[in-house]
């Protein structure tokens, strides 16, 4: 489940748990929040929207490929979640629909870096890689999903309970 994070404006300090103050010399304690998501949800992000293992040799290749098509979504700055409920809880961006940059998963240009990546690393595409659609990562992780990382191969596993989120 996404995290709370904190930072404050006078530095790049950030940290989850509650608001509290920084060392730094500056006058200006400003603190904002803003959600993230844990690392496996961060992970299951990338697997869902590139159609690649999180992990492997592949990474570098990948990133230089994905670097010259994507963009950070425009309305959150690459986040994908917002505060919701005054802060209590969070929401999907509606841009990117939580995944923070665009295109969408297997619009052409990313079907197109999936394989040259595949043809130099053909264990880096993701199982399911074809199947995603803009909406799966907003349904595993508001379907109270269980996320296994299957370190034999590098994925990220999901299995989806039937009872949504509710937001406390």
């Amino acid at each position: 489940m996404p995290q709370k994070m904190w930072r404050n404006a006078c530095c790049d300090e950030l940290w989850h748990g509650s608001p509290r103050a920084c060392s730094c010399p500056s006058t200006h304690k400003d603190q904002r929040s803003r959600w993230s998501l844990a690392m496996h949800e961060a992970m299951l992000r990338y697997q869902l929207h590139y159609g690649l293992m999180p992990v492997g040799p592949h990474r570098q290749l990948a990133q230089t490929l994905l670097d010259a098509v994507m963009e950070d979504c425009p309305r959150c700055d690459g986040g994908g979640l917002f505060d919701s409920r005054d802060g209590r809880t969070w929401t999907f961006c509606a841009g990117c629909r939580g995944y923070g940059s665009l295109p969408f998963p297997n619009a052409p240009k990313l079907k197109a870096v999936r394989e040259q990546v595949a043809a130099k690393f053909p264990r880096a595409v993701a199982p399911g890689a074809d199947s995603v659609g803009p909406d799966t990562l907003r349904h595993v992780l508001q379907n109270r999903s269980f996320l296994v990382h299957d370190l034999q191969t590098g994925a990220i596993l999901f299995e989806t309970s039937d009872e949504p989120r509710r937001d406390e």
